[in-house]
């Protein structure tokens, strides 16, 4: 039987570790000669198919940038920064399938994936356990495994994911290095006009950190004052409360509030708290489906408005952390939903605030994989669906 050990900044596949980046060579040099096919408009995406295995490699030039970036660059041969494990077979692309299906274990830092501790990523649920956990510095595993499954509205995975030492599912797998902190130099002795010119500095900084807050909370009082809706007020109230840009919550409230003011047709609102969080950096999916959100209402709205290029502009920013080949295994999720949805109005009619909610969830599907394209549904499809939420929330909500 199989095995692979996800570990920090690695993977290890029967016994062969290979540390992130990772080049063809490497592979090569382990587990012998792949099979080889090229996506992209200009072929510009490789994918390393081991049939036997049934295990996918991913590669590309576009991945050296972000390496750079994050200061995990090795040299142009090391693209390879994922993987995927083809368990099920179950609606995954042909073209890119592996001829037999992976047999045998997935573990993290030597231990099964817990279900439990799971959180909705982009094509299922993700996992990346703490590594370290002092105080206020929290440090959690740079390689990211998602179970790659329709999550509906479950927060986490509740499947059942192994029998035994099999794990059940199709697992991607992939190296999300962080940029390392600079280290301090040390301290010097100085002057008293050099301590004086420090401190002016460090209140100048201060004062920075602090009129960004006031400038977001007068931008929400005035939002606040404009739009006189029960979820646009709610939602103001709790970003001017707490707004930290290393919260998922506080992201995901950024992202909801920027929705429903697209819902209520104040683009211009709209604009300004996407603009909240165009500069975030990205650190791991859990912290950037708020971000992503922000970027894809733009991206619509300049569509909208005949405004192409700078739709296009960040239509390329969000596939930059995009698995375009992995969206048929969450495609089906745009009828389950509307199914589930149906279900629960029928069994709990009165349950207004829930109802709404999950019309305003799937609405957020429909912009979130419409936008940046390659998604399998029609975009007429979305563009109707699109519609006929907007019309329901703006009615009820």
């Amino acid at each position: 039987m199989n095995t692979i050990d996800i570990i920090n900044g690695a993977v290890i596949i029967n016994g062969h570790t290979f540390e992130f980046p990772i080049s063809y060579d490497e592979l090569k040099g382990a587990l012998g000669e792949a099979r080889i096919e090229y996506s992209g408009k200009k072929n510009d995406y490789v994918s390393y198919i081991y049939d036997d295995l049934g295990l996918r490699f991913d590669g590309s030039l576009f991945y050296l940038k972000d390496l750079i970036n994050k200061m995990a660059y090795k040299d142009d041969d090391h693209d390879i920064v994922g993987m995927v494990v083809y368990v099920t077979g179950n609606r995954i692309y042909e073209g890119s399938k592996p001829e037999k299906t992976y047999v045998g274990n997935v573990t993290v830092l030597g231990e099964q994936i817990v279900g439990e501790n799971t959180w909705r990523a982009g094509t299922g649920f993700g996992y990346a356990p703490l590594i370290k956990d002092e105080g206020k510095e929290k440090v959690w595993i740079n390689v990211q495994a998602t179970i790659i499954k329709d999550y509906g509205n479950a927060q986490h995975y509740e499947g059942k994911l192994y029998e035994g030492d099999r794990i059940l599912e199709d697992i991607s797998i992939y190296f999300h290095p962080v940029k390392p902190k600079t280290k301090k130099a040390p301290a010097k002795k100085t002057s008293k006009t050099t301590e004086a010119s420090n401190a002016s500095k460090a209140k100048t900084a201060g004062k920075t950190v602090q009129g960004a807050d006031k400038e977001r909370e007068e931008l929400l009082e005035s939002i606040k004052a404009k739009v006189d809706r029960k979820n646009v007020q709610s939602l103001c109230n709790k970003i001017i409360k707490h707004c930290s840009f290393k919260s998922e919550t506080d992201l995901g409230n950024i992202a909801d509030l920027a929705l429903w003011l697209y819902i209520y047709e104040s683009y211009d609102e709209m604009f300004a708290v996407c603009d909240l969080v165009k500069n975030l950096e990205f650190v791991n999916y859990a912290l950037w489906n708020g971000p992503d959100t922000c970027m894809c209402l733009k991206a619509r709205v300049y569509r909208e408005r005949g405004e192409l290029e700078k739709a296009q502009e960040l239509v390329e920013k969000i596939n930059e952390h995009r698995a375009p080949e992995l969206y048929c295994n969450i495609a089906d999720s745009f009828d389950r939903m509307d199914e589930d949805r149906e279900a629960f109005i029928e069994e709990f009619p009165k349950k207004k605030s829930v109802i709404a909610w999950k019309y305003f969830y799937k609405l957020s599907f429909d912009i979130v994989y419409r936008e940046p394209g390659k998604f399998p549904i029609p975009n007429e499809k979305f563009e109707e669906d699109i519609k006929r939420l907007l019309e329901i929330l703006r009615e009820t909500a």
